[in-house]
């Protein structure tokens, strides 16, 4: 009996570990978010007031896209200017008027995580455009987080 169970949590941990390793593996490049976020948001009913690149410390990274780095290593020589950069994008709600920010992370030119910042009153609009990124961009790790008093940065 002890030999069937361990069997099981071997396959078990095997098949995880698969499923892991796919599901972390980088999907989408710099080239199709500049493409498609666009299109994908403004279909969505929000405009583009500004959009920048910045250095990759200003979007941090979650534990799972640290590991997502570590697992695969990109092989290819990313284009200049998007080895770890953070491109950010401040989005405002045609019917509303919420503003939010879309940050998304690169890592040697590939998207690591796309994050979506918004004041409190923006709540349900911010969770409305993380459905639309998801949509857009499936497999990506997609966050929201609330922009605090002392957290929140100047566009």
């Amino acid at each position: 009996m002890k030999k069937i169970a361990f069997i099981g949590v071997a396959i078990l941990v095997v098949v995880a570990s698969v499923w892991f390793w796919i599901v972390t593996r980088f999907k989408t490049s710099w080239e199709t978010v500049d493409r498609c976020l666009p299109t994908a948001v403004e279909a969505a009913g929000w405009n583009i007031i500004a959009a920048r690149t910045a250095d990759g410390s200003a979007f941090p990274v979650s534990a799972v896209s640290r590991i997502r780095q570590i697992l695969h290593p990109q092989q290819v020589q990313p284009r200049i200017g998007f080895p770890n950069s953070t491109s950010r994008y401040l989005l405002e709600w045609k019917q509303s008027h919420a503003r939010v920010q879309c940050l998304v992370r690169y890592s040697e030119g590939m998207v690591l995580q796309i994050g979506v910042r918004y004041p409190a009153p923006a709540r349900h609009e911010a969770s409305s455009l993380r459905g639309v990124l998801r949509k857009a961009f499936p497999g990506e790790c997609v966050s929201a987080d609330m922009i605090t008093e002392g957290t929140e940065s100047a566009y």
